[in-house]
């Protein structure tokens, strides 16, 4: 257990659950065409990728259906996949 304190209260948490942090970098995805999304190759997959979001992605050379093409990385990152 894992006593936290945050502006005057005190919570205890199990060890593996930290809450998300509101400042906490993410990206959304779709796996079908939006408006607002580009479509961009991130880690190896063609996905459409929220506008404002690409900002946040490592630029890297990756090979989508055997060719290589100019794509992104999200090392790091947390990935949100939008129904």
């Amino acid at each position: 257990m894992v006593k936290r304190v945050s502006g005057g209260k005190q919570e205890v948490c199990a060890e593996g659950t930290a809450p998300h942090k509101a400042s906490e970098s993410f990206v959304q995805v779709s796996h079908k065409p939006r408006y607002g999304y580009n479509e961009v190759a991130v880690d190896g997959k063609l996905l459409h990728v929220y506008g404002d979001h690409i900002r946040l992605l490592t630029k890297k050379r990756v090979r989508v259906n055997g060719k290589q093409v100019q794509g992104y990385t999200a090392k790091g990152l947390r990935v949100e996949v939008v129904a």
